[in-house]
């Protein structure tokens, strides 16, 4: 019985075969990599190089534990509870079963019917998981969407093509009006099939997964309905319900958001989960406007009046006509009569409460704040002529509400999307360490291994200029550092006064030369040090050959006196580019750098999301506007909504809050200010609710909630690029540059991967935040003999000792063995950590690099979020009980070779014993 049972366990470990091996190598105490004593590989006289060997052989004979043993403890550790989702299913699967009619699509399709099961092959299920109903087939899902998005896509450029100004253009061509009329048609079709298969395939609003239950095709349907609408409606007078459905037709960009997963996630993100939180914000900045209105009301009702001819004191001599100026393009002594006006300015007043609470919001923005301060500091009185500093006082109220209103509000308003974002992905719940642990993961992952070639270059001149590139911190770099600077100062010095100085020109141009013959040496030393293959491996390299090259031959060009304005622009431009350099220098910046890269998805999904909706308000300002005549303020023929390319740019304009209010008030402008008209291309009238609407929505759109929301997002990626700053960053870039060079020497065929049998080697080189070695630097094997050198040279033998003997155990008294035993303790785990996470290629750089910063620069309960904590326990544990079948597997083998030696010695004395016996009988 216990030799069968001894057999189970040695086939269980593996103890016959690795026996075969290194039969003393589990007698040792330590498991973690045979690391031996100094004073043993002292007195042994080994070399550094034969322990690192013999530790790296020890180490993978202890990788032969049964397979199955591992896979039991990970398969324990990727279960979780499903029962939740188990019941939860079969409840619904009871319910339905119960109520048949509950899962039949439009009350004719049950869950069986093959007509249904076919449209949901190809269609996803709108909400949830499908009980009884057949999942969609991946390629044809792909291929409908496709489909679908190409034909919103064309929908749209189709809608965008066909302005009021393109229709009103071809009102003679009814041929190319009624080809967009049937390509409408065919974009209502293809929408009108979808929507069937849709419904057919979960139904319309009474079933499990229906149609209307996702609010996204509640949108799409509503853009259907309004193609009809359109479509069947004679829709040409130009005002009341014709411009909504004129503005309607925008709607159809929405859906491009409902096609793209990332851009509609950001979208609920800003505008449907944060809507409640910006409502608040928005209803507490009314009840803080209001008070202001009314107040404003009563003190400047009917005081903003005034003449057009300010020679006159009052309103009842503002009449008959007066002498006034022109403006350009007539001379400025040019003078006609006009008649004299008692009115309000433009495009503000407070003769209303309406009207001073679109003012009041107006300076919210910033904008035209100065001109109502101006007006009311002319006040004189009610019916009196403004004169100018008449009421310097009443300037008072408009600088506090320009603080209150326009910095309180829009402060406000930023700190409510940026803590919604903030909430939105967790970052509000995180703590500092929890954060710098994501930010520093998020870093790492953009790390790639060192550019450098398989094999140093053997040939004296290359392998100098292979030391020179790659020593970051050396004097090549800091030379080259100081020439681009040196060349940014001397940009800085230009002028417009060097094209009239000849000399100096000339001179700048030979400088600029001398900076280029520089650089073009830099790219030749790359290139000679690493070859071409590793040198194009990095892009900043291929960003200096660009650059430098394009200065060169602008720079020729311009110095052979061609100087056309475009050389001389490109000369400009590839110079201004050098200056960009200076990023990879610098340690901050070339955080900042790769921050941004890491973060760009994020970023570009915001601007994907407001690019959208930006087209969606061009293309509604350019249905209704778009044949809206010039106002005096503002519009003119490059500030209008009479094609696709101005209506994007004043859109983008008026993000910034630049002048939009004006450009309002001319779009409100309404008969009889127009010609009005009840064919809507034969007016040209706007709409003062429909430019209040607009103008005001997408202002606080894009003004405010995407200002916010970018704002949100760049500042939570690029956090970490400031911690830095502050010295609360986890590693620097030296500390980077170390583990790459360490990696360097060890992945020699740069693969990006190294092997179980390097893992050893590897962590030896790490030095710095990494370091890993069981033994500090005080305590190498150099270092100890060095220190503990014997003085007297009577040496019996060579296996004698060449050291103090005293003096190397004082100093290893030295040891802290606590700390000492930590060390192996660590490197015990790292190794089955890496064992566990390699794939058969190896383990990876940014894997290798991730686990190492998790195990030398955190610590865990305090670093991780709950669910990596919770996986980083199971996989601790599941890392213990590798270690202790280690210890134990290692125990019996010691078991078995103690076993194999004592029966050995029984052998050896049985045959020594017959032997004596066999000569003593020997006559």
């Amino acid at each position: 019985m216990l030799g069968n049972l001894w057999d189970k366990t040695k086939s269980l470990f593996h103890l016959e075969g690795a026996s075969k091996h290194n039969p003393l190598a589990h007698i040792r105490k330590s498991v973690a990599f045979d690391a031996l004593n100094p004073l043993e590989i002292l007195n042994h006289g080994k070399a550094k190089e034969d322990f690192q060997q013999t530790a790296n052989a020890n180490a993978l004979q202890r990788l032969q534990v049964d397979p199955s043993v591992l896979d039991t403890f990970f398969v324990r550790n990727a279960e979780n509870t499903r029962d939740d989702n188990y019941e939860r299913q079969a409840l619904k699967k009871e319910f339905i079963m119960s109520h048949p009619m509950y899962d039949k699509s439009v009350w004719i399709f049950s869950p069986s019917n093959r007509v249904r099961r076919w449209c949901q092959l190809i269609v996803p299920s709108p909400r949830g998981q499908r009980i009884f109903g057949t999942e969609p087939s991946p390629m044809y899902s792909t291929l409908v969407s496709s489909f679908i998005f190409l034909c919103v896509a064309a929908n749209v450029i189709l809608t965008i093509y066909n302005t009021p100004v393109y229709q009103l253009s071809q009102q003679d061509n009814p041929g190319r009006i009624k080809m967009f009329m049937y390509l409408d048609w065919g974009f209502t079709f293809f929408f009108s099939v979808e929507f069937i298969i849709r419904i057919i395939a979960d139904g319309f609003l009474l079933t499990p997964n229906a149609y209307l239950l996702n609010g996204w095709n509640v949108l799409d349907f509503f853009v259907l309905v309004t193609l009809y609408l359109a479509n069947f409606g004679t829709f040409a007078l130009s005002n009341g319900l014709a411009r909504a459905f004129r503005a309607f037709k925008a709607l159809r960009a929405l859906r491009l958001i409902n096609l793209l997963p990332s851009a509609k996630e950001t979208f609920s993100a800003i505008l449907v989960t944060g809507l409640p939180r910006i409502f608040d914000a928005a209803l507490l900045g009314v009840c803080l406007i209001i008070p202001f209105a009314l107040y404003g009301q009563n003190i400047f009702q009917g005081l903003f009046y005034s003449c057009n001819d300010s020679s006159v004191p009052n309103i009842s001599a503002c009449i008959f006509e007066a002498s006034g100026s022109t403006q350009a393009p007539m001379p400025d002594s040019t003078q006609i009569y006009m008649p004299r006006v008692w009115s309000n300015p433009y495009v503000y007043s407070f003769d209303s409460f309406w009207k001073g609470l679109l003012i009041l919001f107006e300076i919210c923005s910033g904008e035209g704040w100065i001109s109502v301060l101006d007006t009311s500091m002319s006040i004189v009185g009610l019916n009196q002529n403004s004169q100018t500093y008449a009421s310097q006082l009443w300037g008072i109220f408009f600088m506090a509400w320009n603080l209150a209103g326009s910095v309180f509000i829009i402060s406000l308003f930023l700190g409510v999307v940026i803590e919604n974002f903030s909430k939105r992905n967790g970052t509000a719940y995180l703590t500092a360490d929890q954060r710098r642990w994501l930010d520093l993961k998020k870093l790492l992952g953009q790390i790639r291994p060192a550019k450098r070639p398989k094999t140093i270059p053997q040939d004296r001149i290359r392998k100098w200029c292979f030391d020179l590139v790659v020593d970051k911190s050396g004097r090549f770099y800091k030379v080259m550092t100081g020439v681009i600077i040196a060349n940014i100062l001397v940009l800085c010095t230009d002028s417009v006064l060097d094209d009239e100085i000849f000399a100096l020109s000339i001179s700048k141009r030979f400088i600029y030369l001398g900076f280029i013959v520089v650089y073009l040496f830099e790219i030749s030393v790359k290139l000679l040090g690493l070859g071409w293959y590793s040198f194009r491996q990095n892009l900043w390299n291929l960003y200096d050959i660009v650059v430098v090259v394009g200065s060169a031959v602008t720079l020729i060009a311009t110095l052979s006196f061609n100087e056309h304005q475009v050389n001389i622009e490109a000369q400009k431009l590839f110079m201004t580019a050098i200056c960009f350099k200076l990023v990879q220098r610098s340690d901050s910046l070339n955080q900042l750098f790769t921050t941004m890269a890491a973060s760009a998805y994020q970023i570009l999904n915001v601007l994907a999301v407001w690019l959208i909706v930006m087209i969606t308000y061009a293309i509604m300002f350019m249905e209704i506007f778009g044949l809206t005549r010039y106002g005096t303020q503002a519009t003119t023929e490059h500030v209008n909504f009479r094609s696709f390319a101005l209506s994007m740019i004043s859109l983008v304009r008026y993000s910034t809050g630049e002048g939009w209010n004006t450009v309002m008030h001319d779009f409100a402008v309404e008969y009889p200010n127009c010609v009005d008209s009840n064919d809507f291309l034969a007016s040209d009238c706007g709409s003062t609710a429909w430019a209040y609407f607009l103008f005001l929505s997408f202002n606080i759109i894009s003004m405010y909630i995407f200002t916010g929301i970018l704002v949100a997002v760049v500042s939570d990626n690029f956090a970490y690029v400031y911690q830095i700053a502050a010295n609360f960053s986890l590693v620097n870039r030296d500390e980077i540059r170390k583990f790459k060079n360490a990696w360097a020497e060890i992945d020699v065929d740069r693969t990006g991967y190294i092997h179980q049998k390097d893992y050893v080697r590897f962590w030896q080189k790490l030095s710095g935040m990494f370091d890993l070695k069981t033994y500090s630097e005080e305590f190498s094997i150099r270092n100890l003999m060095e220190k503990c050198k014997q003085e007297d040279t009577d040496i019996i033998g060579p296996y004698e000792p060449k050291v103090d003997i005293g003096a190397l155990n004082s100093k290893l008294q030295q040891l802290d063995r606590r700390a000492l035993h930590q060390r192996r303790r660590l490197l015990n785990r790292l190794f089955w950590e890496s064992i566990a996470s390699e794939t058969s290629r190896g383990i990876s750089f940014n894997n290798m690099l991730l686990m190492l910063a998790q195990y030398k620069l955190i610590v865990p309960e305090n670093a991780l979020l709950l669910e990596d904590l919770v996986q980083n326990a199971k996989k601790q544990e599941t890392i213990d009980a590798l270690v202790n079948i280690e210890r134990v597997r290692g125990l019996l083998w010691t078991v078995v070779q103690r076993k194999k030696y004592l029966q050995e010695l029984q052998d050896k004395r049985a045959r020594e014993a017959a032997k004596q016996r066999s000569v003593k009988r020997t006559p």
